[in-house]
């Protein structure tokens, strides 16, 4: 695209553009859904879920269109939790609904040992090569590499510990994704319907028991990235060895998250 061109589509931008409005009077109607997430935590089931809450389109929109433009309430947001959404993190305005899925970082180890397999192509060239190596290899290193995956290549700890400073704000609803899965997932149904029920109250939806077992019967698989959305796959691929890898990588986190309770484990 040529400058003039460039120059005229910003130019059109800010045409529409309107400040975020700082009203305490805001109805939950008028508010952008903003949903963040770890990596292979969920992150498709939740979208189905907020979709299927709020028929709303889902957007995963770049930080800097909320610096420039603020919130949109025709749809509902997602993205992984990277510190250039911080902003939000700590927004005021009282124009977000803020959600943050989470899950055990070891089985996202697992699950994202399984989805490097056959995803390298989506990472960039200079990192490429390093993912193939690491596909090469038995999965007991595989799952080593991963566990210690730089934080610059946005390791498992790089959003465990941004997850934990979402979670530290009192205005983010925090989902589990070990209470969405259901028993499909290796979890509790009763405990599904409660947290689908809570989470669409707090997005200001109410759900009859009819809706919740229509969404529930559709929600589990059938995604893009899924491969199993079992809770506790850690325990099957994990030998002692990685045990205290992760404890030395991942413990404190794990405590934060609410997963542990120490190291002891």
């Amino acid at each position: 695209m040529n400058r003039p061109i460039q120059a005229f589509v910003f130019f059109l931008f800010f045409l529409n553009f309107q400040p975020a409005r700082c009203s305490e009077k805001i109805s939950r109607e008028d508010k952008t859904i903003a949903v963040f997430t770890m990596p292979k935590s969920g992150t498709h089931l939740i979208k189905k879920l907020i979709h299927e809450i709020t028929d709303l389109p889902i957007s995963s929109r770049p930080a800097l269109f909320f610096q420039l433009f603020g919130p949109d309430d025709r749809y509902a947001f997602i993205q992984h939790v990277f510190t250039a959404y911080n902003f939000l993190r700590n927004d005021t305005s009282n124009r977000y609904i803020k959600l943050l899925l989470i899950r055990d970082p070891r089985d996202i180890i697992i699950s994202k040992v399984f989805w490097l397999q056959k995803n390298q192509h989506w990472f960039k060239d200079d990192l490429k090569k390093s993912i193939h190596q690491i596909i090469s290899l038995p999965v007991e290193e595989q799952i080593t590499a991963v566990i210690n995956f730089p934080d610059e290549y946005f390791s498992t700890h790089y959003f465990a510990k941004n997850a934990y400073a979402w979670m530290k704000d009192p205005s983010v609803y925090v989902c589990r994704f070990e209470d969405l899965v259901g028993s499909h997932g290796g979890g509790d149904d009763d405990a599904q319907a409660k947290a689908i029920r809570s989470l669409a109250s707090h997005i200001g939806y109410s759900l009859t028991d009819q809706e919740i077992a229509d969404i529930t019967g559709e929600l589990f698989g059938e995604t893009i990235t899924f491969r199993k959305g079992q809770i506790g796959t850690w325990r099957e691929y994990f030998t002692p060895e990685h045990k205290e890898m992760c404890k030395k990588v991942l413990g404190q986190d794990l405590i934060n998250l609410g997963y542990e309770k120490d190291f002891n484990w």
